[in-house]
């Protein structure tokens, strides 16, 4: 009889090989129950019955899935997750749309509801955090004061760049581009290129004449 738990943890074999194909369907059935979901090694899931993925989804080394009835986690159609990364919903769902790719050492803790829609590409070590500590009373040290958690959603044919923070409340609207590195703790409207932290708008995309435009300092400045 098969080891469920053991299928789990082992690397996943070359899928040259006859045996390697089977193994490598028995697991994706054991953990979701759908067709070609590949799951590599040390792949950690406190509560497979919460996880819920459609078919060719490739989960790579080392990744970590926290969930529970009440905030389960959604895979659509060939959602690639890299190694290392954290998927946590910690009281919100989480909704991850069809051919999004998560890169290496992502985290998304998601007190609120996090969605991101199809199409989305985020790059290495993005943070997307939903959570927000309260400090209005100054005689009460911060950590035990309240938590405020609101939602974000990345919208379709968004892309991240590597090293960004995504902060409580936001959204990212479609095929936006956040650069490297940046701090977004505001909305970012449809079509904007942002960076920096705080993120700023600094291209927009012009619908009469089909061009990318940089903004001046000033209009930057004052867009934000």
């Amino acid at each position: 009889m098969l080891n469920i738990a053991r299928l789990m943890y082992i690397g996943y074999w070359p899928i040259s090989s006859k045996v390697g194909q089977y193994m490598s369907r028995v697991r994706g059935y054991a953990i979701f129950g759908k067709k070609n979901v590949k799951v590599y090694s040390n792949v950690l899931i406190d509560n497979k019955k919460t996880i819920f993925a459609d078919d060719n989804v490739t989960i790579y080394c080392n990744v970590r899935f926290q969930s529970s009835e009440y905030s389960p986690i959604y895979l659509s159609k060939n959602v690639q997750i890299y190694d290392h990364s954290v998927i946590q919903s910690l009281g919100g769902g989480i909704t991850i749309g069809k051919n999004v790719i998560l890169g290496e050492y992502t985290t998304i803790q998601a007190q609120a509801n996090v969605t991101i829609e199809d199409d989305v590409l985020l790059a290495s070590k993005i943070q997307i955090i939903t959570n927000n500590h309260v400090y209005d009373d100054t005689k009460t040290p911060i950590k035990y004061q309240n938590n405020e958690s609101k939602p974000v959603l990345i919208k379709m044919g968004a892309w991240i760049g590597i090293n960004c923070t995504i902060l409580s409340g936001v959204t990212i609207g479609r095929n936006s581009v956040v650069g490297a590195g940046s701090v977004v703790n505001k909305d970012v409207p449809d079509y904007c290129v942002v960076a920096g932290s705080p993120a700023r708008i600094i291209k927009r995309y012009n619908t009469f004449n089909g061009k990318w435009e940089g903004l001046k300092a000033k209009q930057n400045h004052d867009t934000r």
